[in-house]
């Protein structure tokens, strides 16, 4: 007689065709923003000649524990500084709903005379009240930047 198969007793769900294990209380799960949840994204603006870096939450609900991570390190403020490690991408401990940190990156004169990346890819990761984790991704492609034109305009003195 052949042994008899032993037979698992976890659940699983199915995503598709294929059939996910449950997940136990030890993992995390990490999902996309819903229209309820916090929505932390990052992004790089080029404003009068000079490249900003903006967390930001767009979400209706506030984040916590805000983590950026970056696929490529890069500084800025003339190469003198490390910008993807800054506490603002590894130490972001709230952000407010429709709230936003900015910070300057570099003069993009500057940025570009150096070899610094031109295609960064930020992974957000950030979580709500209750615990649910949540994850985005941004891929920003800095050389659309390069040969976009500005004038610095002078505001009179009041």
């Amino acid at each position: 007689m052949s042994p008899a198969k032993k037979t698992s007793t976890k659940r699983s769900r199915v995503i598709g065709k294929r059939s996910l294990p449950q997940a136990s209380s030890a993992s995390v799960r990490i999902g996309r923003p819903t229209l309820t949840s916090p929505h932390v994204i990052f992004e790089i603006l080029l404003v009068e000649g000079m490249l900003w870096m903006v967390v930001r939450n767009i979400g209706p609900k506030p984040a916590f524990h805000i983590r950026i991570k970056f696929d490529h390190s890069f500084k800025g403020l003339e190469g003198t500084k490390g910008m993807d490690t800054l506490p603002l991408f590894t130490q972001l401990e709230f952000l407010g709903p429709d709230r936003e940190i900015q910070t300057v990156l570099d003069r993009s004169a500057a940025y570009f005379q150096r070899n610094e990346p031109l295609r960064l890819v930020a992974r957000a990761s950030f979580e709500e009240d209750a615990g649910r984790r949540y994850e985005t991704r941004s891929i920003h492609n800095l050389e659309v930047f390069r040969d976009l034109g500005y004038i610095r305009v002078k505001k009179p003195l009041s």
